[in-house]
């Protein structure tokens, strides 16, 4: 009866090490992204690139700092625009050390565009839209047309680059003139790299909108 105990207690542990050696020995999976192709933001816009197979858990380095901001949660990889005109290549690497890369370019739009949500008004062009400067906002009007549709965008601190507070973006109905405030929850300023020019980032949460002026 030992003996037949004996011979059971090692066929166990035959077993066992077989197991573990078919787990180590398990190939890995391609580590691979749901993005084959550059990825270009605003600065301030966010753009999520997923994990499609690979090894958990993963990192994300990126070769130049101060282009954008990286958060990995799980197979997410979230990239944020920092930097107008600034480029880098991402690292990104599994538990089994395979790696896959990400380029990115952070740029604005161009200069003369007013965009929230799906509307978009350019300006500095001949019967198009006018922007005027107030002191912490500006005003996009419609010169020509029968709409004469009017976009008021406000915040509290001027317009120095960095975060704004109180922001409110008012869409004039150009029937009834009335408008209704939008409160915003973020309101950016940027200046780019071209002297003179800068970029605003806004959104309510929901919706995101963009202007580029040369003040």
């Amino acid at each position: 009866m030992k003996k037949i105990l004996n011979i059971l207690f090692m066929a166990t542990l035959i077993l066992g090490f077989a197991s573990c050696k078919d787990d180590n020995d398990e190939p890995a999976a391609k580590l691979t992204l749901d993005t084959t192709t550059e990825v270009v933001l605003k600065p301030g816009e966010s753009k999520v690139v997923m994990v499609k197979t690979g090894n958990p858990e993963y990192k994300a380095v990126p070769a130049v700092n101060g282009v954008i901001t990286i958060e990995v949660k799980n197979d997410e990889i979230t990239l944020t625009g920092i930097k107008d005109g600034g480029e880098t290549t991402i690292a990104v690497t599994d538990a089994k050390g395979q790696r896959a890369e990400i380029k990115v370019k952070v740029g604005v739009p161009t200069v003369g565009t007013f965009v929230w949500d799906i509307s978009s008004a350019k300006f500095d062009e001949a019967d198009q839209y006018g922007i005027t400067l107030l002191q912490s906002g500006l005003a996009v009007t419609q010169l020509s047309g029968d709409k004469k549709q009017q976009y008021y965008l406000l915040w509290t601190g001027g317009l120095s680059a960095g975060d704004k507070t109180g922001g409110k973006l008012y869409v004039v109905d150009s029937k009834t003139k009335d408008a209704k405030p939008i409160d915003l929850t973020s309101v950016k300023v940027s200046e780019t790299k071209t002297a003179g020019t800068f970029y605003i980032a806004f959104s309510d949460g929901t919706k995101n909108g963009d202007v580029v002026f040369v003040k």
